[in-house]
């Protein structure tokens, strides 16, 4: 099924031929999604690399978290919709956010959407930059029963992109807003808290934040440095302390180990999660909004579920 597109111009165009955060992350990927990278997206990784960084291991264990928050939820907490904002480049070695949640969707979420006659899941990619929609347009394609809609937009637009996540979404059940490593291109300025606050209270009770970021708790200095970088690149960037991440979950219940660094939430084998959090430089975690019941209150626990092993079921 092809994805249905919808532009809205960028109200700050890059510059031509200039480096992109959806290309740098392929750049830094590497393997099939490099081959969506310029000469200028691996020169940059290169001297980010000669910072002190390793962003192919950060692009990794990010993308890893990417599959896991997706997994758990829609197998766990049953969310069957999706709003990934700074999808990036379609990935290619991978599941992509809609493979993933069709793969990881409940009996219960597919019956229950096939007696409604509406597809299994539902994803609205979204991005700001023209190369990922146009990319999207030959790549996100799928034969499994769902629905994909492309959007160009920018995450300091919220309102577009809840305006066009009430066309193809049901706001009367759950919807999983996904903001994986794409909040530190926000600056202070660009208020990125009251951002988040404002897409989450547009959503129902049991929709859900996934959220990894950049943080500068391991070496700020290694981090200021890339930032200067990343600027005269035209790229705006701002990691974050652990603090200050976790406020972007004001109001809602962190689920499952709650703000960890993101290769150590429900890690995939030991090797992962042994990994120094100072190699990875990256927060993670996903937020409930809490359903309106007595006695609910924000606070620690998972009430999504977890198995046994305190991991996805």
């Amino acid at each position: 099924m092809t994805p249905n597109d919808q532009t809205v111009p960028h109200p700050m165009p890059q510059r031509p031929h200039s480096t992109t955060p959806a290309r740098l992350y392929a750049a830094a990927h590497g393997g099939p999604e490099g081959r969506d990278a310029y000469e200028t997206d691996v020169d940059l990784v290169d001297r980010l690399t000669g910072l002190g960084l390793d962003p192919t291991l950060i692009a990794h264990q990010s993308r890893g978290f990417h599959q896991r928050a997706v997994t758990h939820a829609a197998h766990v907490l049953g969310v069957s919709q999706f709003v990934d904002i700074g999808c990036g480049l379609p990935a290619q070695s991978r599941p992509n956010t809609h493979t993933t949640a069709a793969t990881a969707a409940t009996a219960a979420t597919a019956a229950a959407a096939a007696a409604a006659g509406l597809p299994s899941w539902r994803v609205l990619y979204v991005d700001n930059d023209p190369v990922v929609r146009a990319h999207a347009d030959a790549l996100l394609r799928t034969s499994t029963p769902g629905a994909t809609t492309v959007l160009e937009a920018d995450l300091r637009d919220p309102d577009i992109i809840l305006d066009r996540a009430r066309q193809v979404l049901d706001f009367r059940e759950p919807v999983a807003v996904m903001l994986l490593g794409v909040l530190h291109y926000l600056t202070d300025a660009d208020r990125p808290h009251d951002i988040v606050r404002h897409l989450m209270d547009a959503l129902p009770p049991g929709s859900c934040l996934l959220l990894s970021h950049t943080t500068n708790d391991y070496a700020p200095q290694v981090m200021e440095r890339a930032e200067e970088l990343l600027a005269r690149e035209g790229i705006q960037a701002q990691a974050r302390g652990q603090e200050a991440v976790t406020s972007f979950f004001g109001g809602l219940t962190l689920a499952g180990p709650g703000l960890v660094p993101v290769h150590q939430w429900y890690p995939d084998d030991a090797a992962s999660a042994a990994l120094p959090a100072s190699r990875v430089h990256t927060w993670g975690g996903i937020g409930i909004k809490p359903r309106c019941t007595a006695g609910t209150a924000p606070g620690g626990g998972d009430p999504g579920g977890a198995d046994e092993r305190g991991g996805p079921a």
